[in-house]
């Protein structure tokens, strides 16, 4: 009775694997080949070799991402997915369902590939209550090499969507003297916010005595991350760096530069007009 039971055991352990790969293969081909139901009817490979064979859903999908990706890969292509992305943003319901989707699928198939390989403890959604988060990035490199622009080659011209270290290369404004006050856009939210972007860059870039950068990226992202989490929908940009130095102070409490790290963030904001 036990070898039968140990065979018995080693036998599920061998084909409980196999049979349950090969109902979701069988599963996933049945899904790509209704992509098939697009084709002419005529042009159905079933029609055309007189016998069904599964699979041909999957060529056809393929070729379908390797048209697409080779589309949106060059400035046109990224354009047209820029104002694919706008007016679907437009949409009640759609926008909520899409934008969600679509920072989940940017995470997982993300060039650097390190996304969610490692679990991390996040202090969320209040100090004291810890939740288990992934890794999707890692914030780094020489911060006196970076580019500083958003969506790059988008605006026209050559020229990017934002350009957080001179918001005027984009026509935007740079400081508060220059807020533009309007109606449309939700009152200006897209043209006002490069004023905020360019705090977040004296931030980023402040330097010591020494001339060395007073913070890493990861502590500015950290900053920043816990700042917004404090924010409304509504908040002004004076709101934002009162909550941002409040996270600060907490956040290099025992630092022997804390002072001098909090008066950078000042600094960084006044330097925009918010004050």
């Amino acid at each position: 009775m036990l070898a039968l039971r140990k065979w018995l055991v080693s036998g599920l352990l061998v084909i409980v694997p196999v049979a349950i790969t090969i109902s979701v293969l069988q599963w996933i081909i049945g899904i790509l080949d209704q992509t098939l139901l697009i084709l002419p009817e005529a042009w159905h490979p079933d029609r055309i070799i007189g016998v069904h064979i599964p699979g041909f859903g999957v060529l056809l999908t393929l070729a379908i991402l390797l048209t697409v990706g080779a589309v949106v890969s060059n400035i046109i292509g990224k354009k047209l997915v820029h104002w694919g992305d706008m007016m679907v943003s437009r949409i009640p319901v759609v926008r909520s369902i899409y934008s969600s989707v679509k920072q989940v699928s940017d995470t997982l198939f993300s060039e650097s590939g390190n996304a969610f390989r490692t679990a991390v403890l996040v202090q969320w959604p209040r100090p004291e209550v810890w939740t288990i988060g992934f890794v999707t990035g890692t914030p780094g490199g020489d911060v006196a090499n970076w580019n500083w622009e958003i969506g790059e080659g988008l605006g026209g011209n050559g020229l990017p969507l934002r350009d957080m270290r001179d918001p005027t290369r984009t026509h935007d404004p740079d400081h508060m003297n220059k807020y533009l006050n309007t109606t449309s856009d939700n009152g200006g939210v897209h043209t006002n916010s490069n004023i905020h972007n360019k705090a977040a860059y004296n931030v980023l870039t402040a330097k010591d005595a020494q001339g060395k950068f007073m913070f890493s990226p990861r502590d500015v992202a950290i900053l920043y991350y816990y700042c917004l989490m404090r924010l409304g929908r509504l908040a002004t940009f004076k709101q934002a760096r009162d909550s941002l130095l409040s996270v600060a102070k907490t956040y290099f409490s025992g630092n022997p530069q804390r002072q001098d790290k909090l008066d950078a963030i000042t600094k960084a904001y006044t330097d925009v007009g918010i004050v």
